[in-house]
């Protein structure tokens, strides 16, 4: 059972649990040659060894990145990515046009509107989200070969220009923003 806050939504430990049971599913599911390059980088509210520690019992020989590197120096090194949480490395995904995929457990990711949800639909209707760790790993396996062709792709790559234009944000200049933000 998990544990809520008093406003009804899940506590941080709780969260924690369930995208480890996730990421354990998608682990397990990968192919003997995937999950030798796999590496893990954990979201800085898993910053305490209980996740690693978990993860490295049933997986020895799984890397991890160290969690105070910031996502966007390193996306670059890596063919894709994979999210267990909607968060800023997912976005910045997305922003930078890298290959990722989102592994969607509505009760990890509960507080989106409707017009957000509409493109988590798409996105699982174009293999870019999926509600299931297993067919998520089942997906990969099959494409890792072909990851760009993939995720190039004119129908994906409208859909997620869609997604940018929508909820990812950029400026030149970010303070300007800021200041206009914090004066409304």
């Amino acid at each position: 059972m998990e544990d809520r806050t008093p406003d009804g939504y899940l506590d941080s430990l709780s969260i924690n649990k369930l995208i480890l049971n996730s990421t354990n599913k998608y682990l397990k599911s990968l192919s003997k040659n995937l999950k030798k390059i796999n590496v893990i980088k954990a979201l800085q509210e898993t910053r305490y060894p209980a996740l690693e520690n978990s993860l490295k019992k049933e997986h020895k020989s799984l890397k991890f990145i160290n969690i105070d590197i910031p996502f966007k120096k390193i996306i670059n090194q890596y063919n894709l990515s994979i999210h267990f949480f909607i968060g800023t490395p997912f976005f910045e995904s997305i922003y930078l046009n890298r290959p990722a995929i989102i592994i969607f457990d509505k009760k990890v990711n509960y507080r989106l509107n409707k017009k957000f949800l509409r493109f988590i639909q798409k996105f699982k209707e174009n293999n870019i989200c999926f509600e299931s760790s297993i067919k998520a790993a089942s997906f990969i396996n099959k494409n890792y070969e072909n990851l760009e062709d993939w995720w190039r792709s004119p129908a994906r790559q409208r859909i997620l220009k869609d997604f940018k234009e929508n909820f990812c944000r950029h400026s030149n200049d970010l303070s300007t923003e800021f200041e206009k933000i914090s004066k409304i």
